[in-house]
């Protein structure tokens, strides 16, 4: 009797170390105290104290038990449970705040601000750890993988409600995933803070209240956009003035072999004009419509300059839904205006430049206009190296197709 006792005590004592190790507060270990005590409080059954049964406990615990080893085991399966409907709850949770706070700021104070691109995946990867962590300090690496899962799956969950396309998503990952860490990070901090639960509660609140009023503040202090450009050059080695009637109007372009153009990012097609000189209209004609550019500016074979009064979409999103059209697409990336300089040098060799005059309205700006300017970039040069190929390829047929007449001798 002695010895079950000793073994007895022995695993409640295990079971209740290892659970303030982790510290557990479920109804099992308050049950296994109650048992505890009332196992402490029984006397020996002949009545009489027994000098011993210290002796014996220590002899017991020195001895490997298998059924504490068991119990210790079973308590460790808990604790992965408990872990992993703290995870559960923590991604399930925060990715339906994600989607709210964006949806509000797309729909309700449509603007793409620092709220929705910055703050609210701050915020979330916060939240998510903040919940990971409340019923039990976890280990930080834990912890942060939470963050990183709440935020990929609340990219997933925009792609799969019909909310965002997989182009804009795939192109959002460089900025929102290292907010969801340092969110994490910063939750982490917070949960383990030293000082009352409740402060930290507030705190967490507090920060996720704050960006809606921070997307609200955007949506009413509008400022002017900071206009960008993006300038490219090709050489050709044809005569200027078949450069200049390319550029003014030219043919049809073969279909795209670049990555980003097959997969849904918009791309010239040809381009008509119709008139002539300053107040012509041109039609610049691309996969997903036409850009109206009149003319502002017409010096034969030097300048040509217009303004775009009208632009399609800068892409074709990628969506499990036909036809998916997020409100950015009309607003955040504009072209604003846009010119060809043609020079010709000493050697003949005309050089043809583009430029287009644009700006973005999503933020960070430096990183959608950084984005922004490489797509027009790559735009640039579809366009020029098609005027390249068709007026340098024009040139060498009119060479070949010129006879080389004889000599003519006279007696």
């Amino acid at each position: 009797m002695r010895e079950s006792v000793c073994h007895h005590s022995f695993r409640e004592s295990l079971c209740l170390f290892v659970a303030k190790k982790k510290q557990m507060d479920s109804p099992s270990i308050q049950v296994l105290q109650r048992s505890r005590d009332s196992a402490h409080l029984k006397p020996e059954p002949d009545g009489i104290d027994n000098p011993f049964n210290a002796l014996d406990f220590r002899q017991s615990s020195l001895i490997p038990n298998p059924q504490a080893g068991c119990l210790a085991s079973t308590f460790a399966e808990e604790m992965k449970k408990e872990k992993l409907l703290s995870a559960i709850s923590a991604i399930s949770i925060t990715s339906v705040v994600a989607f709210l706070l964006a949806k509000l700021s797309a729909d309700v104070f449509e603007v793409y601000g620092s709220g929705v691109f910055l703050a609210t995946p701050f915020v979330c990867g916060l939240l998510a750890v903040w919940i990971y962590n409340r019923k039990g300090k976890k280990k930080i690496g834990e912890s942060i993988s939470v963050s990183l899962i709440t935020g990929c799956i609340s990219l997933l969950g925009f792609l799969i409600v019909g909310f965002e396309g997989l182009i804009c998503l795939a192109m959002s990952i460089p900025v929102v995933l290292p907010l969801f860490l340092i969110g994490g990070l910063v939750g982490y901090a917070i949960s383990n803070a030293i000082g009352k639960k409740i402060v930290t509660d507030i705190a967490v609140i507090i920060l996720v209240s704050a960006v809606p009023f921070l997307m609200g503040f955007e949506s009413r202090e509008k400022n002017e956009p900071l206009i960008r450009y993006a300038t490219t050059i090709v050489e050709i080695d044809a005569p200027i003035e078949d450069v200049w009637r390319e550029v003014i109007q030219f043919s049809k372009i073969p279909e795209p072999t670049e990555f980003l153009f097959r997969i849904g990012i918009a791309y010239p097609t040809d381009a008509r004009i119709e008139g002539s000189g300053v107040g012509a209209i041109r039609y610049c004609n691309f996969s997903t419509g036409s850009f109206v550019e009149p003319i502002t500016h017409w010096e034969e074979n030097k300048k040509l300059a217009f303004d775009v009064v009208e632009q399609p979409e800068p892409m074709t999103e990628i969506s499990p839904y036909a036809g998916l059209h997020p409100p950015h697409l009309d607003w955040a990336i504009r072209s604003v205006k846009g010119q060809f300089l043609l020079k010709e040098r000493e050697d003949g060799i005309v050089e043809l430049e583009g430029t287009t005059w644009f700006y973005t309205v999503m933020e960070p700006e430096s990183y959608w206009s950084w984005i922004t300017e490489d797509m027009i970039h790559l735009i640039h040069k579809r366009v020029l190296n098609h005027i390249k190929t068709t007026v340098e390829g024009s040139a060498n047929k009119a060479v070949v197709s010129t006879p080389l007449r004889a000599p003519r001798f006279t007696p």
